[in-house]
């Protein structure tokens, strides 16, 4: 259980899929308030993240940012069949 109800911290990973940026601040309030913004194309995590909060803190005005990024575009290449853009280019 937490402890104190002001402070922040931040983690991020990077895999195959994509880069996920978590972002938590929270500061002093009477009772329990969490708001969770997800930026990006996730899936509705914000009741899940809402939950976990709710584990671990009993007061307070909690703020979860969650942000994906997909992987780099130069991983998703593509690539232009010559042959078919000139026939097409021909009609």
């Amino acid at each position: 259980m937490l402890h104190s109800m002001t402070g922040s911290g931040s983690a991020h990973v990077d895999g195959d899929h994509g880069r996920l940026e978590v972002e938590a601040r929270s500061v002093n309030h009477r009772f329990l308030k969490v708001s969770v913004r997800a930026f990006g194309p996730l899936p509705s995590v914000d009741a899940r993240i809402e939950k976990a909060v709710k584990r671990h803190a009993s007061r307070g005005h909690v703020t979860v940012h969650v942000r994906y990024a997909p992987p780099a575009a130069a991983a998703l290449e593509a690539r232009l069949d010559a042959e078919a853009f000139a026939a097409a280019a021909a009609r």
